[in-house]
Order: structure tokens, then C-alpha cells, then sequence
């Protein structure tokens, strides 16, 4: 398992599409919080009236909608597209155990995607406390009278979990069709839509409306908020965790079934 591990490392790394990932993310998130500072009216000389917390709170929405673009486009580069050069042909032929490969690619994979993930909240968290130090923004701010390290440190272990959780079924998609192109394209449909169906279906089925309160997609923006309860703590801890379980087992099954050639 370690060699598997530490190959996967390794390929990761030297994945091209990943690297283009994680500098697409740094520079979009520069790129935010210059439109951000230069897109707001000047209130005292050189400040706007925003907070770091906000110019934060406002980066976690746009690291979602970024983490739906890159999660299909890694999976098919990283996972899909190892069917068509026959890596894993060769990984199986030499005798290791599918559940290991398979486990070892989506540890690996899920690694990656929470890196990335902590790009954007990481670069605006940091540029924010710099902005407040140099006055051009009206301080750190106060986030509902929560701690602002503690909802920083909050927030970032959600992204945590739930990169971790979409990667899962990202990297079930990936094993599902097993081909990068179809991979990309339906990943990137189901991580852009799957809100929209979901809420239309909760609006006719009551099923599905408790499937949506529940699932990853709807949890990931509540998590932003500035004051979660006892309940909404542990929906938001179990949840992602009970996706990550399920999409795994689907994972494991799928790719010990398929036929690889």
C-alpha cells in the first residue's frame, strides 16, 4: 500500500493538469481581491469599507464554484485517463489487489483536491490581514461576534472535509466511465447542476428534499455561516463523512467489476 501511495504521490506531482489547476486558483484568487478592492468606492483615501472577514467570507463562495470546475477536470486526468495508457492494466498485472489500487488513487487524489481547495481561503485569509495592517481595509473584522480565528480555523476544516467528500464522488465518477472526456464533461455537469435538480425534485418529492438538506452540495455554503448550532455542527461533520463512505464502497465495487483494458 505504501508503494501505491507513494506512486500516486508522485504522479500527482508531476501532473500537469493538476499544477495548471492550483496556479489558476492562486491567480483567480489575486485576481478577486483586486476587482474586489478596485470595484469598491473609496471611503478614506485609499480604505474601502469592507473587512477581511468579508473579503473572506466572499472568497469561500467563489473557491465552491471553483471546486466544481477543477473536480471533474482532475478526475478525468488524473483517475479516467489512466484506463486509455493502460497504467492500470500494467498495476493489476503485476498482482496488486484492486481495492488497494483503488483506495490508494482516490487517497492521493482526495489529497489533491483538498490542497487546492485551501488555495483561495489560504491566499484571501492572508492578503486580508496584510490589506488591515496597511489601513486599506476597515480592519479585520468581527464575524457575528465569533472569534475571527475560530471561524478561520472552522471554515477551513469544513473545506477540508468536504473536498474530500465531492472528491469521492468525483473519483466514482471517474472509475464509472472510465474515459477522461466523458468524465470531464458529465462531472462538470453534475457539480454545476446537481443544486438545481435537486431543489426541483424537493419542490414535488418530500425524499428529496431531505436528500438536498442533507447533502454535500446544500452543507458546503452553510458552513460559511457565522453561527452553526448543535445540529447543524454534526450534520455538518457526519454528512460528508456518510458521502465519503458511500461514494467509496460505490467506487470500490465499480472499479473491482470493471473490465480493464
Amino acid at each position: 500500500m505504501n508503494n501505491l501511495l507513494s506512486a500516486e504521490w508522485y504522479k500527482l506531482r508531476k501532473n500537469g493538469a493538476y499544477s495548471l489547476i492550483c496556479s489558476c486558483i492562486a491567480v483567480m484568487s489575486v485576481l478577486f481581491l483586486t476587482v474586489s478592492y478596485l470595484s469598491t468606492p473609496k471611503i478614506e483615501g485609499y480604505r474601502i469599507g469592507h473587512t477581511a472577514v468579508e473579503l473572506y467570507v466572499n472568497s469561500l463562495t467563489l473557491n465552491s464554484f471553483l471546486m466544481k470546475l477543477y473536480l471533474g477536470i482532475l478526475a478525468g486526468f488524473f483517475i479516467s485517463a489512466e484506463y486509455a495508457a493502460g497504467v492500470l492494466k500494467r498495476t493489476v498485472s503485476v498482482g496488486q489487489g484492486r481495492r488497494q489500487i483503488y483506495l490508494s488513487k482516490l487517497g492521493m487524489f482526495s489529497f489533491g483536491i483538498v490542497l487546492a481547495s485551501l488555495i483561495a481561503p489560504l491566499i484571501t485569509a492572508a492578503a486580508g490581514g496584510v490589506m488591515s495592517a496597511s489601513g486599506l481595509l476597515t480592519g479585520l473584522g468581527h464575524p457575528g461576534n465569533v472569534p475571527a480565528a475560530a471561524y478561520l480555523l472552522r471554515t477551513l476544516g469544513f473545506t477540508v472535509l468536504f473536498a474530500a467528500a465531492l472528491a469521492s464522488v468525483a473519483a466514482f465518477i471517474a472509475v464509472a466511465l472510465a474515459d477522461s472526456g466523458k468524465t470531464i464533461g458529465v462531472a462538470l455537469l453534475f457539480f454545476l447542476f446537481i443544486d438545481q435538480v435537486l431543489m426541483a425534485l424537493a419542490q414535488r418529492y418530500a425524499i428529496f428534499e431531505k436528500v438536498y438538506d442533507l447533502s454535500p452540495f446544500k452543507l458546503l455554503a452553510q458552513t460559511a455561516e457565522f453561527h452553526l448550532n448543535g445540529g447543524d455542527w454534526l450534520t455538518c461533520l457526519f454528512a460528508p463523512m456518510a458521502a465519503i463512505v458511500v461514494f467509496t464502497l460505490l467506487g470500490i465495487s465499480v472499479f473491482q467489476a470493471k473490465e480493464i483494458q
